[in-house]
């Protein structure tokens, strides 16, 4: 017997809140979950399922679900489960430990041992890149535009008609979805951190893989090797590179920026493209007329100059660069080292060392985050020296929200904080992340807004963004070390 499931669940550990199954001949089972950690359930959950806390309070319990769900089950022939991204395997892994029923376990057992991931199967007969929204697919079979509203049943059914018409249906001669075919998406990139000696060359795709070589080849095998050693080998490589001293035996290059931004320029829609380098030359007129701007002109696009976009693990979205004389760097909310702190930045490494116990930043310069794969990036990319959202309706906008649209379409764990209503809004119009990735949202850290929670976010002091982030890359065996 076939079953087709979904389930939704807390942000962070993973529970599941709902179960939405339906067999092959059509029979539905449905129920609401509480969670053991009810806490866990943050208003992005709330919006995206629009399960409530109080009607999870009276929801019957793990055990009893997947007891009942176990004897919903067919009992006289094997089973089959079907889902649709790889998201739903952790959830079962995750709620497994707390439930205490032999039959709840079994429950639980039984899915995630004949549980297959269709998404797969759908990137294999379309011959994709990437993974496709579960609407995208409906959409294409039924010829008409499909909303996709996150109720685990509903989504238990439309993966149904997925399955049964991919399977009636032979897959056509030219991709309904060309934006997701394989050399279709990603440029290559050029490697970014080469090291040499003598006649032997080695060349990797980012500086943890070179950290991952460096240990494998000169540590002891009983050497205890931790995040924090990663980081330190990470550092040395860097340093290395940058006072062309040796490392290791090597000499180190880093290389990446033009290819980096070139890399961005390729993911965006064409419009957009032409928008940003028709910006560049607006405001090099606008210098050449005697305006002041900020920042620099090389440092406009520092954001996407600063990160490749294979390497993109959290999105931190700001408005428009500072506007005073000597802070603007291309970065959102980085100043150079030596600069007074603006609030909001001290804010936020005030969070940070509530949050994570990093000691508190003594430079607001935030490069290190971009190595970590940190996109500063702000919505409007200059400013007129004094004149705060100068730039605001240039034409930055679009830019920037085809960056966004662009990150949420890679293939790999991400985190977008959204730090302000303007912030969660322009995220919310222009991107729609996937299952590897999540949204972290809290008031502005302005000093106006930091320890006010509203109605719709809670306060950005408190809110523990650094950790939830590193809580999220975690079910992806990635984290970023946030230390400056």
């Amino acid at each position: 017997m076939k079953y087709f499931i979904d389930f939704e669940a807390t942000q962070f550990s993973g529970e599941i809140i709902s179960i939405g199954c339906v067999d092959e001949n059509g029979r539905e089972f449905y129920s609401l979950v509480k969670p053991a950690n009810p806490g866990e359930m943050t208003e992005f959950i709330v919006n995206l399922t629009g399960i409530r806390p109080e009607a999870l309070a009276g929801a019957p319990s793990a055990d009893r679900v997947f007891a009942d769900f176990l004897d919903w089950l067919a009992q006289n022939e094997a089973v089959e489960f079907f889902c649709y991204g790889d998201s739903d395997a952790y959830f079962l892994k995750r709620t497994l430990p707390h439930v205490n029923s032999f039959r709840a376990q079994l429950g639980l057992s039984v899915i995630h041992t004949a549980l297959t991931d269709y998404s797969a199967v759908i990137k294999k007969l379309f011959a994709l890149k990437h993974s496709i929204a579960l609407k995208k697919v409906v959409s294409y079979y039924r010829g008409e535009s499909v909303e996709q509203n996150h109720n685990s049943l509903a989504d238990a059914l439309l993966l149904k008609e997925i399955y049964e018409q991919s399977q009636a249906q032979p897959a056509p001669e030219v991709s309904p979805f060309p934006e997701y075919q394989k050399g279709a998406d990603l440029p290559k990139i050029q490697k970014r951190v080469i090291a040499v000696s003598g006649g032997m060359r080695k060349e990797f795709s980012s500086f943890g893989k070179a950290a991952d070589w460096v240990m494998s080849e000169y540590m002891n095998m009983g050497d205890i090797v931790t995040d924090k050693t990663k980081s330190k080998v990470c550092s040395r490589i860097i340093n290395a590179a940058e006072k062309e001293k040796r490392y290791c035996g090597y000499s180190w290059q880093i290389t990446g920026a033009r290819q980096n931004l070139n890399a961005w320029l390729c993911l965006l829609e064409p419009a957009a493209a032409d928008m940003c380098r028709e910006l560049l030359d607006k405001i090099q007129v606008m210098r050449d007329s005697g305006k002041v701007i900020y920042p620099s002109q090389e440092n406009i696009l520092h954001a996407l100059c600063a990160v490749a976009p294979q390497d993109v693990r959290a999105v931190i979205t700001g408005q428009d660069p500072y506007h005073e004389p000597g802070q603007a760097m291309g970065l959102s909310f980085s100043v150079p080292s030596g600069v007074k702190l603006p609030p909001s930045l001290r804010n936020i490494f005030k969070e940070l060392h509530s949050d994570t116990g990093c000691p508190f930043p003594q430079s607001g310069d935030l490069t290190a985050w971009t190595k970590q794969g940190v996109l500063l990036l702000n919505s409007v990319l200059s400013v007129e020296a004094h004149r705060a959202n100068s730039h605001k309706g240039l034409g930055w906008e679009k830019v920037t929200g085809s960056v966004l649209r662009a990150v949420s379409r890679l293939e790999q764990p991400a985190v977008f904080l959204c730090w302000g209503r303007q912030a969660h809004e322009t995220l919310l119009k222009n991107a729609s992340p996937h299952a590897m990735q999540t949204v972290l949202c809290s008031t502005h850290p302005s000093p106006l807004s930091a320890g006010r929670a509203t109605a719709a976010y809670p306060a950005f002091l408190g809110s523990k963004p650094f950790s939830k982030t590193n809580e999220w890359l975690g079910r992806f065996g990635e984290r970023i070390e946030w230390t400056l």
